[in-house]
């Protein structure tokens, strides 16, 4: 392990990286998966070192002098690996050119985000049609606006499968922002959602109830309202277009009475505490109004 992290790309030759670039149509590389169990030792020098190493390997791959360029692949899959660099995606689009890939799957990966470079696709794969990320730990669908101008050419049309992951939020602003980009479909069920009560769920619900969903901004996303619920464990399995305010327990706002009732508590502090501050002077106040002896009303001041 040691040695190979420690051969330099530059001493390779070029088809010992990049393989046949000019004729290769579908690559699969799957189950590429590593474990140490006895190899590495336990001291720190031995974890240090392989440290040390494998960062040396990531800076040498990045300034590697060899640029592949896979004219005609137009199917790679690098899926079911639990050992995924961080540095994925970047290592991807800086050593390699795909000009008419259109299928790239890395699902079954243990990816916990959406790279980066991936939100912006048709920067680096300009044909890209469908990019799989389903099986993954992804927990977020947050997209940019895309504008073609910008890019001065045309951008191509993506499926995102994000089925099967751990998106478990939903908000109508990720909802508008996907279906207002027009290059962009995002395939979300299958994920854990959360329809416990909250503003944002309310939102969600009302936002599912007024959409005109057979019109031609919304029509490729009716699926929304059949996607399901996985928490609370009493709505499970219940679609969204199914739901009520009182299935999740939000038939009666309890907040306007939660702040009342904290106001008035306070208000009842404060002129207990008043009352308790004051209690003897409180007290011969009202002994003297109501005609009290002075003499007594002397004896108390004194014992008081």
């Amino acid at each position: 392990m040691y040695e190979s992290l420690q051969i330099k790309t530059a001493n390779l030759p070029r088809s010992a990286l990049c393989g046949s670039e000019e004729n290769l149509r579908i690559k699969i590389e799957r189950n590429h998966t590593f474990s140490f169990i006895h190899d590495l030792g336990n001291s720190k020098s031995d974890i240090e070192m392989f440290a040390k190493i494998a960062t040396e390997n990531i800076m040498d791959s990045r300034l590697s002098p060899h640029k592949c360029v896979y004219k005609k692949l137009e199917v790679l899959e690098q899926s079911v690996t639990s050992s995924l660099s961080r540095y994925y995606a970047t290592n991807l689009i800086e050593q390699n050119r795909f000009p008419e890939l259109s299928v790239l799957n890395i699902s079954h990966s243990n990816i916990y985000r959406i790279p980066e470079n991936f939100k912006t696709w048709w920067m680096y794969f300009p044909n890209l049609k469908y990019l799989d990320m389903s099986y993954n730990r992804i927990q977020d669908i947050v997209f940019p606006r895309t504008d073609a101008r910008m890019m001065g050419n045309s951008i191509s049309n993506l499926t995102l499968d994000l089925t099967f992951n751990n998106i478990s939020e939903l908000s109508v602003r990720d909802f508008e922002r996907i279906i207002q980009n027009k290059y962009l479909f995002v395939k979300l069920a299958n994920n854990p959602f959360n329809c416990t009560c909250s503003d944002k769920m309310k939102e969600v619900l009302r936002y599912i109830q007024e959409r005109d969903w057979n019109s031609s901004k919304y029509q490729k996303y009716s699926y929304i309202r059949d996607l399901e619920c996985y928490y609370p464990k009493d709505v499970r399995g219940r679609r969204l277009r199914d739901l009520h305010l009182e299935d999740i327990s939000c038939g009666f706002d309890f907040m306007p009475v939660i702040i009342a009732l904290s106001v008035l508590s306070f208000v009842l502090l404060i002129f207990i505490l008043i009352i308790l501050i004051n209690y003897r002077k409180i007290r011969i106040s009202c002994l003297s109004r109501l005609n009290v002896d002075s003499n007594s009303v002397i004896k108390l001041k004194e014992n008081c």
